[in-house]
């Protein structure tokens, strides 16, 4: 089975320096992910009223970068969806066991050097 990965529209939030704490979050010049419906409509409004935070929008891929307020399962599913017939499964290991491989000696490659006159 091919997987196709889905990307997400979320809240990216990161710091101008430094690191700064509002709204039970601390923010450094990293971006943080955030659904947009993880902040009740007051902290939204702080934080994209907060001079010191640079808040936007931004399409991430939940299997690569982590987004709050996405559960795991939740994020794992709509990193991946099916597009097509699963493929078959190889084994990993012989299905008969095979003779033990003796080690080869290793051929000499070094030739000799020239002896100075």
């Amino acid at each position: 089975m091919t997987l196709r990965k889905s990307l997400i529209m979320a809240v990216a939030i990161s710091a101008f320096a430094g690191a700064f704490r509002r709204c039970g979050h601390a923010f450094t010049k990293e971006p943080q992910y955030f659904t947009q419906d993880f902040f009740t409509k007051d902290q939204s409004e702080v934080l994209l009223n907060e001079p010191r935070l640079v808040c936007r929008m931004a399409e991430v891929d939940p299997a690569e970068v982590h987004v709050h307020g996405l559960e795991p399962e939740a994020a794992e599913e709509q990193a991946t969806e099916p597009t097509g017939p699963s493929e078959p499964e190889t084994p990993t290991e012989p299905s008969t066991p095979s003779e033990p491989k003796t080690p080869t000696a290793a051929k000499e490659t070094a030739k000799p050097g020239k002896k100075g006159k």
